[in-house]
Formats: structure tokens, sequence, C-alpha cells
């Protein structure tokens, strides 16, 4: 029988496993942890649907990194909130550096192949894009 403990470690593996597909840039990895109806929010910004999450994925900078930690989870049913912070790392020619960090708020949706998310926003603490 599943635990609450349980899906709380399938979440945390899930963002874990939907960074390192971002990372890597496989679009069609990345793609399958997000439901059909997903949004991603970040300012005014507001991607809806796989087609709103390519338009993010093909604008990604290869010499980025993504990493994320700290997170939080709440469970009730069949919905699912987790919380974490991410960071940001560009690969530069006089070596590496932080160019942002913030706070991910992130839905999920259980589907009967396990958790999707269904809301992401992104609240940027710091940003050294211009």
């Amino acid at each position: 029988m599943k635990t609450h403990s349980d899906d709380e470690r399938m979440l945390r593996d899930l963002v874990a496993s939907c960074t390192l597909a971002f990372n890597r840039g496989d679009e069609d990895e990345w793609l399958t942890y997000w439901s059909d109806k997903a949004e991603l929010s970040s300012g005014a910004i507001i991607l809806r649907g796989h087609d709103g999450l390519r338009q993010l994925f093909r604008s990604r900078q290869p010499s980025s990194q993504y990493f994320t930690t700290d997170s939080e989870t709440a469970i009730t049913g069949e919905i699912a909130t987790l919380q974490c912070n991410y960071f940001r790392v560009v690969s530069l020619p006089e070596g590496s550096k932080l160019d942002s960090h913030g706070r991910l708020n992130q839905q999920f949706c259980r589907t009967p192949d396990g958790w999707q998310i269904r809301h992401c926003t992104i609240d940027t603490g710091f940003s050294a894009i211009q």
C-alpha cells in the first residue's frame, strides 16, 4: 500500500527527473512530466499547454544548468503541491556563475500514469539577466 511519504518521494523524484531532462535538452521527456493542459507562469508571462511549454524549452540556453533544493510538499487526495528553491548556473569561458535563483511553486495532479505538473509559478528572487 502506498503511503503519503511514498507520494512525497515520487513528487521529489519527478521534479529532479524533470529538471534533469531540461538540463540535458530532452524536450520529449521533459514534456511527459507536464499535463496536456499545464500552465507555467513567471511574472506577466503565462505559457499554456505543451505548445506553450515548447516555446520555453526551445528558448533555453544549453550553457545553463538548473538545480532544485529544499522541497516542501502537501498532498490532498489527487492534488499535490510542491515548493522548492531553484538555482540557475551559467557556464561562461571565465567559469560558472550563479545567474538567477528563486522559488518554484508547483501543483500536480494524479493521473493513471502517476503525478504530472498541472501548474508552475516561477518566483525569481534574483536574476543577473538584463
